[in-house]
């Protein structure tokens, strides 16, 4: 596969996507819906709402061997394809289609409803973040899909809800990120201008929000929430 960050045409793209779709639920499609199912633990329901597909290892392309997780804006128009390969040890595992992360928030046309219904969004960093929360219920979910969180993906999330809880992992990057959110909080005045709230959730060192709901259960991340908002966590 060429390094380089190519972007599939306008055409190509949503047939790959379909026939990824396609294949997750074949013979050949088996180990990929294993993985999807039950190591992450991902719901039939979920993966179905997400698109989530696969490319078979057989056939001559340059996504063969990898699970297919299509990227669409708010208003459900396909923009991207994500991926990543199922041997955990090749030289490029994750691999997606150029595309300015900055202005898309991953599930974000699957999660509108329930963010405006509750009022509230959850933030997290990756895609397989969000899919595992929805799996467990937590609808209102959305991620930066590993970018760094901008001031366009805030101006988004404003136009649906007022209260954002920031869900980042439990390791440096998450700490980066929510101090990214810090300063621009900061520069852009939001808590005022816009009356948002933000309610920084915690989770234990080196543990992904999709690691902690798998282990610990949608009650015990429900918890998360509840104390984050109870106590008012910010950031300084």
């Amino acid at each position: 596969m060429d390094k380089s960050r190519k972007k599939f045409s306008d055409v190509e793209r949503p047939m790959i996507v379909e026939s990824a779709i396609d294949s997750l639920f074949k013979d050949e499609g088996k180990l990929a819906l294993d993985e999807l199912v039950l190591k992450r633990k991902l719901t039939l329901d979920v993966i179905r709402k997400f698109k989530l597909g696969y490319c078979p290892a057989d056939i001559e392309h340059q996504l063969n061997g990898r699970i297919i997780t299509p990227i669409y804006d708010a208003y459900n128009e396909l923009i991207a394809v994500s991926t990543r390969h199922l041997d955990r040890e090749h030289w490029q595992r994750f691999w997606h289609e150029s595309f300015d992360k900055s202005f898309f928030l991953y599930g974000l046309n699957n999660a509108i409803e329930s963010i405006v219904k509750g009022k509230a969004a959850i933030l997290v960093e990756g895609e397989f973040d969000v899919l595992a929360l929805h799996s467990h219920g937590f609808d209102q979910t959305v991620g930066i899909s590993g970018s760094a969180p901008s001031v366009h993906h805030m101006s988004q999330l404003s136009r649906y809800c007022t209260d954002f809880f920031i869900c980042f992992d439990g390791d440096r990057g998450g700490e980066s990120a929510r101090n990214r959110i810090s300063k621009l909080r900061k520069k852009y005045c939001t808590d005022d201008a816009y009356e948002m709230n933000f309610f920084n959730v915690i989770l234990p060192d080196g543990y992904d929000p999709d690691e902690y709901i798998n282990e610990f259960g949608a009650k015990s991340f429900r918890q998360l929430l509840i104390n984050a908002k109870n106590a008012k966590l910010g950031f300084i």
